[in-house]
């Protein structure tokens, strides 16, 4: 290989495994770090359980919500035409919480949701609260992670040629059935790993979660409680569970193959 080639490749190789090196060294060197011993007592301890299984069940329908919602909106902007500026805004309010900090994002929903509010001043005269509830966690799960599915799915869509639907059309398929058992199946591996990612990125959630619902707690909400109330040696468990978790859910993708490029 000619000495210029091979340079050019190390111009791209480097920064990569820098990269790649400042990701998983905090990953390894936690290994190293955890106190085994406490390990058992912590998974062990009921209080552990029940945020692991609030922080499953509320990561689980976050998801399903997102995926009711949020691929409709990104198959809409991937197909529907609409003015240059509705367009914009509407990309906009896609991708927009992901320029917010999460305590930003918990305080609007505070705001919107809290008892003062609008909308949660409705619900709670209907006997509905969202603070300090499974709502709430839901509720801040899905504003922080809605814009992965829509970004990965208006993508997914995008990918697939309009013409399959207008064949569909001329064969007499209404709008519903081209979608269902034409686009949605071409997309669904982009639309899949939109989901993952949401679901992983729900399950971690904390910033937002922590101020509307800081009670029942979630999985990441109960690590900060432990390691403000006694230190690392209890909050290092914990956070070796939610990696656990983690790994298993990029394995799962892995295998479903929902992480390897789309093609058509």
């Amino acid at each position: 290989m000619p000495a210029w080639r091979a340079r050019g490749r190390w111009l791209i190789l480097l920064p990569a495994i820098i990269c790649a090196v400042y990701l998983i060294a905090p990953v390894v060197y936690f290994w190293t770090q955890v106190s085994w011993g406490n390990v058992a007592p912590v998974f062990a301890d009921p209080r552990t359980t029940g945020a692991v299984r609030i922080s499953l069940v509320t990561s689980t329908m976050a998801t399903v919500v997102m995926g009711a919602f949020g691929v409709p909106f990104a198959y809409a902007l991937a197909r529907h035409r609409m003015p240059p500026v509705i367009h914009r805004l509407a990309t906009l309010t896609a991708v927009m919480p992901l320029a917010f900090p999460p305590l930003i994002s918990g305080i609007m929903l505070l705001v919107l949701f809290g008892p003062y509010g609008i909308v949660g001043g409705f619900l709670e005269d209907h006997g509905v609260s969202v603070l300090n509830s499974s709502l709430g966690i839901v509720l801040a799960q899905v504003f922080v992670s809605a814009p992965l599915v829509i970004i990965a799915a208006r993508s997914a869509f995008e990918a697939v040629s309009p013409e399959y639907e207008a064949a569909a059309a001329i064969d007499g398929a209404g709008y519903w059935t081209a979608f269902q058992r034409i686009t949605l199946p071409l997309a669904l591996r982009g639309v899949s790993a939109g989901l993952l990612l949401a679901w992983m990125r729900s399950l971690g959630e904390f910033g937002a979660t922590i101020v509307v619902a800081y009670h029942p707690f979630s999985l990441p909400v109960f690590t900060w409680v432990q390691l403000s109330a006694t230190g690392l040696a209890t909050a290092l468990p914990l956070v070796l569970l939610l990696l656990l978790i983690g790994l298993c859910a990029s394995a799962i993708a892995m295998l479903s193959r929902g992480w390897q490029p789309v093609s058509y």
